[in-house]
């Protein structure tokens, strides 16, 4: 009899506690996974035993979804979980029913969550596949600052002594390049003969006579005539004072008779040239370089000038046969120009290039360092929240996609169906704001 005594407190001790064991198992699950925050039995025993409501999902276009793929519910600042896919519908037979393309779903509606009405909706939020996501998921306005702050500081303690190793490597790429890129634009220059004629003559009527002239005849010129007149008219004054009106009369005599020697005139013009004019405008060239300076800055600053000057480029950049010709000749003499890629590769390999490479990994080998930890975390304490859903996103498929329920106003009539509308991936994710929320 004490056996059996025994045995059965036993089995009532360890009932006991595993009814204590699911009870807080429970609560658990509705605190975390239905976004209840207190736990009450009253809730356990919804959770438990009323049934969920069952919902058939019809998309618009054939989408990708997987089972159990979480449904969401707003609640202030935070999401809560309130329902789950349950079966999917696979468009051809006999695909996976856990997982592929789909244009019908099952969803169940937790008993904790307020029952689906026809006042109420659903939007499927696909996944996305753009890099600018996983940028954006990286860099967070704080890191921008704090990477921000370590290249500054990198620049300031290291950029002096990296360019001056830099500087020789470069420029002799840009001076070796530049002469294959021009040799070899002026061996293939005449296959585009015909096209470049065509652009050219399409340019001279359209934007040269029709925009250019104009400006410089309405525009350029006034500005050039009333800026350099002063001036002009000054050094004129000190040219003539020096010509000698009888050194040029009678030489102009002498050339209209019939003598044989009838350029007095010109050699008299030539020698004053030289002894009196050029001095002149030797003395003047400060004022000379001034005007020139002068007159730049007053056409740069005209409005029309910028305006036309503007439209001009447009002309330029939106001209889609000129850009075409362009790129093609450039991918043959850069892009695609094997004299030119063995220069450069050459020039960057050599020993001087790779002792400098060397130097510069040392002096930002602790900026690039702190940089990285700064994006995916320390290998040695823990990885960055940021690179663990990028993470789990990209390479473990994980919180790609979700639903989200939105209520609408007013009580409405509980459905079984609904047609659910695709939104947008730049929607916040439910996932990231309920970790957040939760750390």
């Amino acid at each position: 009899m004490d056996i059996v005594k025994t045995t059965q407190v036993r089995t009532t001790v360890g009932l006991v506690i595993w009814l204590i064991v699911g009870f807080l198992g429970g609560w658990y699950l509705i605190r975390d996974f239905a976004g209840v925050q207190r736990g009450t039995a009253k809730q356990v025993t919804e959770f438990v035993f009323t049934p969920r409501q069952t919902i058939e999902l019809n998309f618009p276009s054939p989408q990708f979804l997987n089972k159990s793929e979480t449904i969401f519910q707003r609640h202030g600042d935070r999401f809560i979980r309130v329902g789950e896919i349950v079966a999917i519908q696979p468009l051809t037979p006999g695909e996976s029913v856990t997982g592929g393309w789909t244009e019908r779903a099952t969803a169940e509606i937790y008993a904790c969550a307020a029952r689906f009405t026809s006042n109420d909706r659903l939007i499927y939020i696909p996944s996305t596949e753009s890099m600018s996501w996983v940028v954006a998921s990286l860099m967070t306005p704080q890191r921008r600052t704090r990477i921000n702050a370590l290249l500054q500081d990198a620049y300031v303690d290291h950029h002096r002594e990296i360019a001056a190793h830099f500087r020789p490597i470069i420029e002799e790429t840009l001076r070796e390049a530049s002469v294959v890129i021009w040799e070899d634009l002026q061996r293939i220059a005449p296959e585009y003969d015909e096209r470049l004629r065509a652009i050219g003559e399409r340019y001279r009527k359209d934007l040269v006579d029709g925009r250019l002239v104009p400006l410089l005849r309405d525009e350029i010129l006034p500005i050039v005539i009333r800026e350099s007149e002063p001036l002009a008219n000054r050094i004129g004054e000190e040219i003539w004072n020096e010509a000698s009106i009888w050194r040029f009369g009678w030489r102009a005599m002498y050339d209209v008779l019939p003598l044989p020697q009838r350029d007095l005139t010109k050699r008299e013009f030539e020698r004053f040239v030289q002894i009196h004019a050029v001095p002149v405008l030797q003395r003047n060239i400060g004022d000379i370089l001034q005007l020139q300076q002068r007159i730049f800055a007053t056409i740069t600053q005209s409005t029309k000038v910028q305006r036309e000057v503007a439209a001009s480029l447009q002309h330029v950049l939106r001209d889609s046969e000129a850009q075409a010709l362009a790129v093609e000749m450039l991918q043959r003499v850069v892009a695609n120009n094997p004299r030119l890629n063995q220069i450069v590769t050459d020039i960057w390999n050599s020993p001087k290039a790779k002792e400098t490479i060397e130097l510069a990994n040392e002096k930002l080998e602790f900026t690039i360092a702190s940089i990285g930890e700064e994006l995916f975390g320390n290998p040695h304490t823990a990885i960055t929240p940021e690179f663990s859903r990028v993470l789990r996103f990209k390479v473990l498929h994980k919180d790609c996609q979700w639903l989200v329920l939105e209520r609408g106003d007013g009580a409405g009539d509980v459905v079984h169906s609904t047609d659910v509308m695709v939104g947008m991936h730049s929607i916040e994710n439910p996932f990231h704001v309920s970790a957040e929320n939760r750390n």
